[in-house]
C-alpha cells in the first residue's frame, strides 16, 4: 500500500526521490499522452519542476506534443505530451468571447448567473407580483 502526503497543496502519492523525474518520465507517460498536471500528480512532483524537464527533453527532440486538451469552459488549452520523437500537433485557435459565453451559460452556474441578471433587468417589483400571484396566501393578504 502506497502513502499519499500533500505536496503542492494536493494530495498525491509518495515517491521514491532517489531516481531522478527523467528516469520516471517514460513510466509515467507511457503510451498514453499526459498534461504537465497528470504528470506532476504521477510523479510527486511539482508542476513547474515537471515544465522544467518537459521544456529540456522538448529541445532535444526526446519528447512532442501529441494533442491539445480544452479546459472544462474552454478557456484555458493544456498540451498532451508523447514519450518519444515525433512531430507537434497544432494547437487549436482560441474560441471567441462569445462562444465562451454560450458554453458558461450552459452549466448550472452560468444558468444562475443569467436568472440573476435577468432579475435585476426586469426589476424588483415585477418579481414580487411574480411571487404573489403563485403563492394563493399571499394573493389573500395583498388582494
Amino acid at each position: 500500500m502506497e502513502k499519499t502526503k500533500y505536496v503542492g497543496g494536493r494530495k498525491r502519492q509518495e515517491r521514491d526521490y532517489t531516481k531522478p523525474l527523467s528516469e520516471l518520465l517514460p513510466q509515467i507517460i507511457g503510451h498514453r499522452s499526459k498534461t504537465v498536471g497528470e504528470i506532476a500528480d504521477e510523479a510527486g512532483r511539482a508542476e513547474q519542476t515537471v515544465r522544467q524537464l518537459i521544456d529540456r527533453l522538448k529541445r532535444q527532440g526526446q519528447i512532442h506534443i501529441k494533442s491539445w486538451q480544452r479546459g472544462l469552459f474552454g478557456g484555458q488549452i493544456a498540451a498532451k505530451y508523447r514519450y518519444g520523437p515525433g512531430k507537434d500537433a497544432k494547437r487549436p485557435e482560441p474560441l471567441s468571447r462569445s462562444e465562451l459565453t454560450r458554453r458558461y451559460q450552459k452549466t448550472d452556474k452560468g444558468k444562475q448567473a443569467r436568472n440573476r441578471y435577468l432579475s435585476k433587468k426586469k426589476g424588483v417589483g415585477v418579481l414580487i407580483s411574480a411571487a404573489i400571484n403563485k403563492n394563493p396566501l399571499m394573493a389573500a393578504i395583498y388582494g
